[in-house]
């Protein structure tokens, strides 16, 4: 794809598809990102990421973006 939007539930990702715009998210949110899971994402030509506006989520989102260099373009 494109674009995928990588956020922190599953109740972000269904709003999102409402709109249109693809997204998913890993079964504990960003918090429970695996790098494995990162190969499901190759050939993304973009990636963006939605952090919940909650204590630590900033710091969960640079780990997945971390996991996710190399990988997605």
């Amino acid at each position: 794809c494109e674009r995928l939007v990588l956020v922190d539930g599953e109740k972000d990702v269904e709003t999102l598809a409402t709109f249109g715009i693809t997204a998913t998210c890993s079964s504990k949110g960003m918090g429970g990102w695996q790098d494995e899971h990162s190969v499901y994402l190759r050939g993304a030509k973009q990636v963006v990421m939605i952090a919940d506006n909650e204590p630590y989520s900033e710091l969960k989102a640079q780990r997945v973006r971390a996991s996710l260099l190399g990988v997605a373009t």
